[in-house]
């Protein structure tokens, strides 16, 4: 019986034959023969060639999978490489364009806007002025007084406030504070026209006497001392504003035109 190559244990071996067997890594022994390999060592090195010929395979697949014409594809690639970097930066210069428009649109917006509030802002003065005159030219026919001395004092001295959530004129002082009246409550440019009446520097303003001739016929005495019944009676613009101004509008819209 032949000599096995590869053994677990040598206690089978005769004493004789022991001296043929070395000790293998990992545990077991094997028939020290030179020129010989052992089966576990044919295994690996078969193993290792079926490797090398699996990768030997893989690369004549790639290389037939090449392309014949590789630099006509590579240069093709290139190309393209620069055609989609042209195409980001034009991208790029067209965002800057629309930035460019963009500010633009933003600041003519601005500059409509603010043209916009100036204009509210004039119309709201217009209106403030507008209102404070009306009433106080209504306060001056009151008291046949002249619209032309007063109206500017009241005017500088009022202004339009929102009070119980409406607009209203009010009387301000010197120092830019609200005027109230006896009671708490609001001055108002009827109360200020009454102030005006009893200041010795606005008495020119004022008649020297409430008493005109009475009635309706007395609200109607011109300056001249005539009494004016209707409008013809008054020849010019002037007669017309010195009327207005003694007795207010609304006495002068009451006269029939003639």
């Amino acid at each position: 019986m032949g000599l096995k190559a590869v053994l677990e244990s040598l206690d089978d071996v005769p004493d004789g034959v022991r001296d043929f067997y070395v000790e293998k890594d990992g545990g077991g022994f094997r028939l020290d023969v030179e020129g010989v390999e052992t089966k576990g060592e044919v295994h690996g090195l078969k193993s290792a060639l079926e490797k090398q010929k699996r990768e030997t395979q893989r690369a004549k697949e790639l290389l037939s999978s090449i392309p014949e014409d590789l630099d006509g594809r590579l240069a093709e690639l290139e190309q393209l490489r620069q055609e989609k970097a042209e195409q980001e930066q034009k991208k790029a210069e067209e965002a800057g364009e629309w930035e460019t428009l963009k500010a633009h649109l933003v600041e003519e917006h601005k500059k409509k806007l603010d043209e916009r509030d100036a204009r509210l802002a004039e119309r709201d003065k217009k209106l403030d002025r507008l209102l404070r005159e009306n009433v106080a030219r209504d306060a001056v026919a009151k008291r046949k007084a002249s619209t032309k001395l007063l109206l500017p004092h009241i005017m500088a001295q009022t202004r339009l406030q929102m009070v119980d959530g409406e607009e209203r004129a009010v009387v301000i002082g010197d120092d830019g504070k609200v005027r109230y009246s006896e009671g708490d409550a609001l001055m108002t440019i009827d109360d200020l026209v009454n102030e005006m009446g009893k200041d010795p520097e606005f008495e020119g303003a004022f008649p020297a006497s409430d008493a005109t001739g009475g009635g309706a016929s007395g609200r109607r005495v011109a300056e001249g001392g005539h009494e004016v019944t209707s409008k013809a009676g008054l020849k010019d613009r002037a007669a017309k504003s010195a009327f207005i101004d003694a007795h207010g509008i609304d006495a002068y819209n009451a006269l029939p035109p003639k």
